[in-house]
């Protein structure tokens, strides 16, 4: 899925970056990252080299989620564990990763629930130890049920981290939790 925003100077449509996103319903609707859709003036997303325009339905900037909806001839879905992720179970996290300098397939990374809550205990996200990088951000974070407990959305930074305490992070990444 690649974002595209309308240059406000010359009306001409630039593309600034690319996020993951995942079917929640037969009649394709689509979960991304607030970051991923928001700022931007349309969306596209490809399904089978076709370009297919997603009208952005709803942003929500608090917990990073956006849904969009486009004409897709989509039957599967991914179903959502309502009531979250449990500490320490197995997940796989799905994405299109620096699609730009690698392929365009997807990857998958495996890792585990670290913590239930995020930076400052916020608990609308969840702590992964699955690698997740630039691009990952929309994609699904599945249970070894196949059930969404989360959305991917970033990563601590190694760089501000060393800058910050001298110390260097590794495998600290956070997603967006599923349960309501």
């Amino acid at each position: 899925e690649t974002q595209i925003v309308e240059a406000p100077d010359d009306e001409k449509i630039i593309i600034i970056g690319s996020g993951s996103g995942f079917f929640v319903s037969e009649q394709g609707h689509i979960v991304s990252n607030e970051h991923v859709v928001g700022v931007c003036k349309k969306v596209i997303a490809y399904e089978e080299g076709e370009e297919i325009t997603l009208k952005i339905l709803a942003t929500d900037l608090v917990n990073d989620i956006g849904l969009v909806k486009g004409k897709f001839n989509n039957k599967q879905y991914l179903n959502i564990k309502t009531d979250g992720a449990e500490l320490g179970e197995q997940i796989v996290a799905f994405g299109y990763p620096l699609s730009q300098d690698l392929s365009d397939s997807v990857k998958l990374t495996l890792g585990i629930v670290s913590s239930l809550s995020g930076p400052d205990n916020n608990y609308s996200q969840i702590q992964i130890d699955a690698a997740i990088q630039p691009g990952n951000s929309g994609g699904p974070v599945l249970n070894m049920n196949g059930l969404v407990v989360g959305i991917a959305s970033a990563g601590l930074s190694k760089l501000y981290m060393a800058a910050k305490t001298a110390y260097i992070p590794e495998n600290v990444n956070f997603a967006v939790a599923a349960h309501s």
